[in-house]
């Protein structure tokens, strides 16, 4: 992602060094720059583009999705092999979103070393205080895993300002893909526009609109079906309002299959092959039995999930396969037969519940 990083910078370093040549240059352009910085809040303004903690990690996550959703469709509309690049691109991206949850969510050594180092790039605005500093120093010294929830909560809204809404903007590029690959419409992602105006009067889109035939469109709302990733209340009630100010109906979508591995709480990503059959249209299914895939390599593969007890009387539950392959209960009892490892060696398509009827 460092390639694409930097031609974002390149072009707001081109847009900053114009402006500042022509204000050096042209004495109109001087005199209207002048009269833009005086207005009283444009400070406020340039705070909605970057700021300490409190909401930075919106600002990362936008401005993700608006060089998927805003500028990736210039690649995807170029042709067939392209258009199923485009989706390759986002699954790949979507799985390094989900890497980086994990590592500042659990991975200690790997988070500490990256907070250590970043905290020494002197962004400017990066700490909008001390007391961010404070906060961001004890997230940096401790050690254990993050949670939204429980003591570490504070830790957790820490880790937030450097991510761009991981698990949020992950869920909600899955369903961006899963309405290409369906073609249900044509898709309009509002993910940008968090408000909509007429006049002083704002209202909160949802996440999608669709456009359909016959001049009726439907709006997606996108939640993850599980958790703190399930569609609240306050969503609810922001997608009512819309409903009733503009008379276009609401869809709530949700991504049932994202899951952390119990062992090690990293979250399991999607494997090559489940990418590669979503970029080909071929996953008309939940679940690909990784005893089926030319990937499987005896149980090698490092994407494969097992789903089922590592002990006697155990629950049930989703691991990385490799974490278990030298267990003698997994592989006597669970394991033992042909269709154990077909039912429990498993992953997961990038699959949307709540737009079936679409």
């Amino acid at each position: 992602m460092k390639e694409t990083f930097d031609r974002i910078q390149h072009t707001a370093f081109q847009l900053s060094i114009t402006d500042s040549l022509l204000d050096s240059a042209d004495n109109e352009y001087h005199l209207m720059r002048n009269k833009l910085l005086s207005i009283r809040s444009y400070s406020d303004f340039l705070n909605v583009l970057y700021q300490g903690q409190e909401r930075r990690q919106m600002v990362l996550g936008d401005l993700l999705e608006y060089i998927i959703t805003g500028r990736g469709y210039w690649l995807a509309e170029q042709s067939r092999k392209q258009y199923r690049d485009f989706l390759r691109i986002i699954l790949y991206i979507v799985n390094l979103i989900l890497i980086q949850e994990s590592v500042f969510s659990y991975r200690t050594p790997e988070r500490q070393k990256v907070l250590k180092k970043l905290r020494k790039q002197d962004i400017a605005g990066f700490f909008n205080s001390e007391e961010e500093l404070k906060r961001y120093r004890e997230f940096e010294a401790f050690e254990g895993m993050v949670s939204v929830t429980g003591p570490t909560r504070p830790l957790y809204k820490v880790m937030d300002s450097i991510t761009p809404k991981p698990l949020g903007t992950a869920i909600e590029l899955i369903v961006y893909l899963y309405l290409l690959n369906r073609r249900i419409g044509y898709v309009v992602p509002l993910l940008l526009n968090q408000r909509l105006f007429k006049g002083l009067k704002s209202i909160a889109p949802p996440d999608y609109l669709v456009l359909l035939r016959g001049g009726n469109s439907v709006g997606i709302e996108v939640g993850g079906g599980m958790g703190q990733f399930s569609l609240q209340q306050g969503k609810i009630e922001q997608a009512n309002h819309f409903i009733g100010e503009t008379g276009i109906p609401v869809v709530t979508a949700g991504v049932p299959h994202i899951y952390r591995c119990e062992t090690c709480q990293s979250w399991i990503t999607f494997c090559d092959e489940v990418i590669e059959r979503t970029a080909k249209g071929e996953c008309n299914e939940e679940v690909l039995s990784c005893r089926d895939c030319s990937k499987y390599y005896e149980g090698r593969c490092l994407s494969i999930i097992y789903y089922g007890q590592i002990k006697k009387r155990g629950e049930r539950r989703r691991h990385h396969y490799y974490h278990y392959i030298k267990n003698k209960y997994v592989q006597n009892t669970s394991l033992a037969t042909d269709e154990g490892k077909g039912n429990k060696l498993i992953q997961y398509f990038p699959a949307v519940k709540g737009l079936e009827y679409l």
